[in-house]
C-alpha cells in the first residue's frame, strides 16, 4: 500500500488511465493487493486487503475515518432472487 500526497501528479495520472476520475476519498492508495490499482472507498475493489491498515492510519490523524466501508452500486447489474 502506498498513500499518495496531496496533489501528486502521479495520483492524478493513474486514477486518469485506470478509473477516467480522480479518487479523492479518505481512504485513497494505490493497492499492492491489487497490482497497485488506486483505490479508495468508492471503488467496487474495497474493502481490499489495506482497509484495516488504513483505517487504523487515519484513526489519530484527526480525520474522520468512514464507521464501515460503502457497499459499492452496480447499476447496470441485474438482482436474482435466488
Amino acid at each position: 500500500m502506498s498513500i499518495p500526497t496531496e496533489g501528486s501528479q502521479h495520483w492524478i495520472e493513474d486514477c486518469m488511465k485506470w478509473r477516467k476520475r480522480i479518487l479523492v476519498g479518505l481512504y485513497k492508495h494505490w493497492c499492492f493487493g491489487w497490482d497497485e490499482l488506486p483505490v479508495d472507498e468508492t471503488c467496487h475493489e474495497w474493502p481490499c486487503e489495506c482497509a484495516t491498515e488504513l483505517i487504523a492510519h487515519y484513526a489519530g490523524s484527526g480525520r474522520v475515518p468512514l464507521p464501515s466501508p460503502p457497499e459499492p452500486v452496480f447499476e447496470d447489474r441485474e438482482e436474482t432472487n435466488a
